[in-house]
């Protein structure tokens, strides 16, 4: 068996909490291996270390197990945007990583238990331009993978993020179709096997809470709870020790700088990795059976697109939700109560009258 050892304590994190029996972990990994080969449209990765994450991230259950590597390589072929064309030389990967816009895991914590922090403090959006999501959601999602490939700590101990966004609009939230941003939740939160433990919003301006208001329909109540806004720095002080912080975050310890300097150069070095494992995914053809997900992976029910809904009545549907909800964000920030509810209600009436679904997974 050709795994990494844990250390003594996340060994006992993991058995405690993610039911590891390490006198079981061998036939485990080869029961998921045999039903991997049986598969005939999964094109997997059958190492026995990338078994074993999704073992530990589904908490040793087969069949959440099962379900997650289904997702995990369906999206690579129903999302090809996202998903090829990794290589982390390309200019809009470049570009990604030069301006900060991604999730930039920070040095791990002297405690062997404590959740790795990823940090999001990219160079202020242009207000009068459109925003190209898709080379940073690839760039975020390649450093994800990286995580998955080689941090146990990352998966036994889960992460938290810290989400700095600067310049964010409502003329930028007004581009995102609904569609898109569901799928953005697939892909973070149901794709991978991962604990997430907090997410913080800092510097909060009304259009994330207009987009919280438009992604809470699909988002799990244990997720929801785990979701901070904060509208001052000193408020973070109250959830992560100064010592993990960087200085531009009142930490004691570092620079962002320095953190960033190194993992665009661990990107760079998993370049080879990154275009080998593009080779991953689905071949729908030989699908032998329908699969339906369960509901609470993927949010809702029924996730197809209808032939006459078109990409153009989705980005407008979205942008009517979008002003209907506009008035919630400030609402909230106010503390208005009664203009949130009757708002949150105009938005939730319209996103559901309308003759579509949401597109992610078959």
């Amino acid at each position: 068996m050709n795994v990494r050892a844990l250390s003594k304590p996340l060994q006992l994190k993991s058995e405690q909490e993610l039911n590891e029996l390490s006198n079981r972990v061998k036939s485990d990994i080869e029961y998921i291996r045999r039903w991997l080969k049986q598969q005939l449209h999964l094109n997997a990765n059958l190492d026995d270390q990338f078994i074993l994450t999704f073992l530990r991230g589904c908490k040793f259950n087969y069949k959440i197990t099962k379900e997650k590597i289904e997702c995990f390589y369906s999206t690579i072929t129903l999302m090809p945007e996202l998903f090829r064309n990794r290589d982390p030389l390309a200019h809009d990967i470049q570009h990604v990583l030069n301006t900060r816009h991604f999730w930039l895991p920070l040095p791990k914590s002297s405690d062997p238990l404590a959740p790795r922090i990823l940090y999001y403090s990219g160079e202020p959006f242009d207000a009068s331009k459109k925003i190209d999501l898709f080379p940073i959601i690839k760039t975020i999602l390649i450093v994800m993978d990286i995580l998955l490939h080689e941090d146990d700590s990352f998966i036994v101990n889960g992460y938290c993020v810290i989400h700095y966004l600067n310049g964010f609009t409502s003329n930028h939230l007004s581009q995102l179709p609904i569609t898109l941003l569901k799928n953005l939740y697939t892909c973070f939160i149901k794709r991978y096997p991962l604990r997430l433990k907090q997410f913080h919003f800092m510097n909060v301006r009304s259009s994330i809470y207009v987009m919280y208001n438009l992604l809470k329909p699909f988002v799990s109540e244990k997720i929801r709870s785990r979701v901070c806004f904060h509208q001052t720095l000193e408020r973070i002080h109250d959830f992560f020790s100064k010592a993990e912080l960087p200085i531009e975050l009142g930490g004691e310890s570092y620079c962002i700088e320095s953190v960033l300097d190194e993992w665009k150069d661990k990107i760079a070095k998993h370049r080879n990795w990154l275009i080998e494992h593009e080779r991953f995914g689905t071949d729908e053809s030989k699908r032998i059976e329908k699969v339906n997900y369960n509901p609470e992976m993927f949010g809702v029910q029924d996730l197809t697109i209808y032939s006459t809904c078109t990409s153009d009545n989705i980005r407008d549907s979205a942008s009517l939700a979008i002003q209907s909800t506009v008035e919630i964000g400030t609402a909230e920030v106010a503390n208005d109560v009664n203009t949130v509810d009757s708002g949150h209600k105009a938005a939730t009436d319209h996103l559901y009258n309308k003759p579509y679904r949401m597109v992610t997974l078959p």
